[in-house]
């Protein structure tokens, strides 16, 4: 990131999953939520993610 002369000021991530034993990461921003798999009918359930719950700018930092 020094070579882009930038700094992190969040993390997004695609996909979270409701069935986790442990984060390593707690605070990021979410756009869809894996909330059930059935291996046996190869289906899938998502919602919506995190990035609905909370300002969308709350945390941001303006450049300088």
């Amino acid at each position: 990131l020094e070579e882009f002369k930038a700094n992190v000021v969040g993390i997004g991530v695609l996909v979270e999953s409701t069935d986790i034993e442990e984060r390593l990461i707690n605070n990021f921003v979410s756009l869809i939520r894996l909330s059930e798999v059935d291996v046996k009918e190869k289906t899938i359930q998502v919602e919506k993610g995190n990035y609905s719950l909370a300002p969308f700018d709350e945390g941001l930092v303006e450049a300088e």
